[in-house]
């Protein structure tokens, strides 16, 4: 499951650097193509397809919110 990795990824680029907002939108994509993968094959792991397009979301929101204030700052 290649999204999960690019989760963890995204993780630690938050961390380190505090803007993973492309990694975790290829993880988001990812993350919709192991669904349709789980759909298609009928596996189990649909748990954690959906918790990691959660974090995948969540944290590209949260990287987005982040650069607003700057972003406004800087029209000023």
């Amino acid at each position: 499951m290649a999204f999960v990795a690019v989760g963890v990824l995204a993780l630690v680029l938050l961390w380190a650097f505090g803007a993973p907002t492309l990694v975790t939108a290829f993880g988001a994509g990812l993350g919709h193509l192991a669904l349709q993968d789980i759909k298609r094959t009928r596996s189990r792991d649909i748990a954690l397809a959906s918790v990691g397009l959660t974090l995948a979301y969540g944290l590209t929101l949260s990287s987005i919110i982040r650069f607003i204030p700057s972003a406004i700052n800087g029209l000023n």
